[in-house]
């Protein structure tokens, strides 16, 4: 992923590939996001939608650079590829993933959560029943 934007930068600079690079940037954003909305902050439904707009930025990323530089866009390809399978893998992984919480959450509403105190081992929320 880096090397695509590099040879985007390297041909056309920021100024001349602008909106492409941004975008290379948000999708990067993206990505990181849903660690942080589904495992953190356990938003099941937020982390579904923000999938759907991780799929939209990649099309849009490889769109715009494949209209700059056909090298970086194919490799934005393979990275959505990653052999077709592993990335696919993982994006229907997180989707499923993302669903299933927030149908459990929908159907079992209001879990006690407690936290370990600090400093122990497994400081992470545990579902009390």
């Amino acid at each position: 992923m880096a090397v695509a934007a590099w040879l985007v930068w390297r041909k056309h600079g920021f100024s001349g590939a602008r909106t492409a690079l941004w975008l290379f940037v948000i999708q990067l954003f993206a990505n990181a996001l849903w660690t942080w909305l589904f495992f953190v902050l356990h938003r099941g439904a937020l982390s579904l939608a923000e999938i759907a707009v991780l799929w939209l930025l990649i099309a849009a990323t490889i769109t715009a650079f494949c209209s700059l530089q056909r090298l970086a866009a194919l490799l934005l390809v393979s990275y959505s590829r990653v052999g077709k399978l592993r990335f696919r893998a993982y994006l229907v992984f997180v989707a499923v993933e993302s669903c299933g919480s927030w149908l459990a959450a929908m159907l079992w509403p209001n879990p006690s959560i407690e936290k370990a105190s600090p400093g122990e081992p497994g400081d992470v929320p545990h579902l009390k029943r």
